[in-house]
């Protein structure tokens, strides 16, 4: 996945000293598009609204890189959110295989959006799972809903791990990178590492 990139207003507002961010959900089900944000409150962006539901809703740990990672996402959400759990716990083709779009948005001071949203995570819906947790102080029962979603691609992604890396496939995406130049070499003819003891002989 490539690494985010920023326009001008949203670097301005990184570089400043007070800055705040939330992250943009999309979840394209069978039923219809939903936005929503773990912003407190309805946050319009791009000429698209979501829906704030702040604590309700919660994303796992997100991370930007170059590799052929399996990455996967879990998007909790709390089963008081009656829209979301509708169209989680019916039928599997409701949310199976179907899209979903993570982007970050910066705030300013006013807490209004500053800059263009970004698309961090992209992929689509996998398995839900529902977590329930005992009765609190108030005898009020909770839980959550947690929706796995896995990296588009992932299939070629497995593939790629496989692999064997070549100096010929290095030159053909990378000309004149020679990285790999000596790596058959190494692997069909590995050296002899000779032991300290028999050095001493």
């Amino acid at each position: 996945m490539e690494l985010i990139t920023l326009d001008a207003t949203a670097l301005a507002r990184i570089a400043g000293t007070v800055r705040g961010a939330a992250n943009l959900i999309e979840l394209d089900f069978l039923s219809g598009l939903q936005r929503a944000t773990n912003w407190s409150q309805t946050v319009v962006s791009g000429g698209n609204t979501y829906l704030g539901l702040g604590d309700i809703i919660s994303i796992s740990p997100m991370g930007e890189s170059e590799d052929t990672k399996n990455d996967k996402v879990t998007i909790s959400i709390s089963i008081v959110n009656s829209a979301m759990l509708a169209a989680l716990i019916g039928p599997a083709t409701e949310y199976r295989g179907r899209a979903v779009r993570l982007y970050l948005q910066l705030f300013d001071d006013g807490f209004q959006p500053a800059g263009a949203s970004v698309l961090r995570w992209a992929g689509k819906m996998d398995k839900v799972a529902v977590v329930r947790k005992r009765a609190g102080l108030d005898g009020t029962p909770t839980g959550k809903i947690e929706l796995q979603c896995s990296r588009s691609g992932v299939a070629r992604m497995r593939n790629d791990d496989g692999l064997r890396l070549t100096h010929a496939q290095q030159l053909q995406r990378f000309p004149g990178d020679n990285g790999l130049e000596y790596l058959d070499m190494l692997v069909a003819k590995p050296a002899t590492w000779l032991s300290t003891k028999f050095q001493k002989i």
